[in-house]
């Protein structure tokens, strides 16, 4: 049996609880996050057993020694000079000293403009709410997006650098999403056209809707075509053409990306997008997998 069939087992039934349960119950003491953090601070990869020892705040050896034992081999490995962090020790300290899921609490509820709305040109706002920044229009009462964001995200910020963050928080998602890479685990995602499955779609256009479903931890993002399209060669060339910098423009300010003219063809399934700009017309056909299979620049 192969390594990948092995994981495909792991992942295809999933955790069950009394695992989930015997996980965090690794992470459930103080010292233990200790040995975690002077793991992460350490100059070297590793730290010999004596010197690990000497930094935390216990002298009871047999303690120091039955815990460390419990964080091996999930968060803590050894080597032949010591111990260091795995993958999971390294992502858990580092998600715990930043904030990343603790830090919502002392985000103060600010609402901060973030650009033109591309359905009337008046200001949108961003704000945060139950770890979500809600991007909307109050004058014309248009919803733009929802997207989950670590609080570290905003925290790390002055208020009048958030939107750059959030779009570029925004922006690293898509391009994941797009090479296949689930946004919480990693794992394998396949995107495919909503209206050719049985999901609901949440764009404001049913038919620009994308789904991307990830097939190890199951997590499921919606996104509009345009923005999905948005790296695609022909899409950056045109944009440049036409004076747009799609580095330094707010992905919800390129209006003809995500308002574009739509025809859902169904047999096979694809969609035809015509993205109009002043001076010039991007047409494109994609399949099912939202893969461009055709363009025409007019």
């Amino acid at each position: 049996m192969s390594f990948r069939d092995v994981f495909s087992a792991v992942s295809e039934h999933g955790p069950v609880a009394s695992e989930l349960e015997d996980v965090f119950e690794l992470l459930a003491h103080e010292l233990r996050l200790e040995i975690l953090q002077r793991l992460w601070e350490a100059e070297s990869d590793t730290l010999a057993f004596s010197d690990l020892f000497k930094q935390v705040d216990t002298r009871d050896s047999g303690k120091f020694s039955y815990h460390l034992d419990r964080l091996t081999p999930a968060f803590v490995r050894t080597a032949d000079s010591g111990y260091a962090l795995t993958f999971a020790g390294r992502d858990v300290i580092g998600a715990v000293l930043s904030g990343r899921y603790t830090a919502a609490d002392r985000l103060e509820a600010e609402t901060i403009e973030a650009g033109s709305c591309l359905f009337c040109d008046e200001a949108v706002t961003i704000r945060y709410e139950d770890g979500h920044c809600i991007l909307e229009c109050e004058a014309c009462g248009s919803f733009i997006f929802r997207l989950p964001v670590p609080p570290v995200v905003l925290a790390s910020h002055e208020a009048p650098a958030v939107p750059r963050a959030i779009n570029d928080h925004l922006r690293l998602r898509v391009q994941a999403l797009n090479r296949g890479l689930c946004k919480l685990c990693r794992g394998r995602v396949e995107a495919m056209l909503t209206a050719a499955s049985a999901r609901e779609p949440v764009a404001h256009n049913p038919d620009l809707d994308v789904t991307f479903e990830c097939r190890e931890c199951g997590d499921v993002t919606h996104l509009n075509a345009g923005i999905v399209l948005i790296g695609h060669p022909v899409v950056v060339a045109t944009l440049f053409d036409v004076g747009l910098d799609p580095r330094t423009t707010y992905i919800w300010e390129l209006t003809p990306l995500l308002d574009p003219d739509a025809a859902l063809l169904e047999e096979p399934p694809r969609l035809e997008l015509g993205f109009e700009f002043e001076e010039e017309r991007l047409e494109l056909v994609v399949d099912d997998r939202c893969n461009v299979v055709d363009y025409a620049r007019r």
